[in-house]
């Protein structure tokens, strides 16, 4: 009767796994935050083999030129990107060249403060 007993245990432990291994599968939110989480890694690997090749002054260079370009890539928008998603709106050429036209002014600001 002792031998029963785990089996039956392991039965429902392999059955709840792979449950939770079906559910997983097909999360799109999961798939989402692995690609997020490999493209982080990824960044990371290439900022250490970067710095170990580059002096130090030319890698603090490269790191603030990123830093910039991500910060600004962020906020160049000014939240019109998220307005759009949230209130579905429908994109224009008019809205197109409002986008092209803040762009280029943030890209410009940052480019000076550079």
């Amino acid at each position: 009767m002792s031998s029963a007993a785990p089996e039956r245990r392991q039965d429902r432990v392999r059955l709840f796994v792979g449950r939770i291994g079906r559910l997983l599968i097909g999360s799109t939110s999961l798939a989402a935050s692995l690609v997020f989480a490999f493209s982080g890694g990824a960044f990371a690997l290439g900022n250490i083999l970067l710095a170990r090749h580059l002096p130090v002054a030319e890698f603090g260079r490269f790191g603030l030129v990123m830093a910039l370009f991500l910060i600004s890539s962020q906020v160049a928008p000014l939240g019109i990107d998220q307005l759009m998603l949230r209130r579905r709106i429908d994109p224009s050429f008019l809205l197109f060249g409002q986008f092209l036209g803040q762009g280029a002014l943030a890209a410009l600001v940052v480019g000076l403060l550079a």
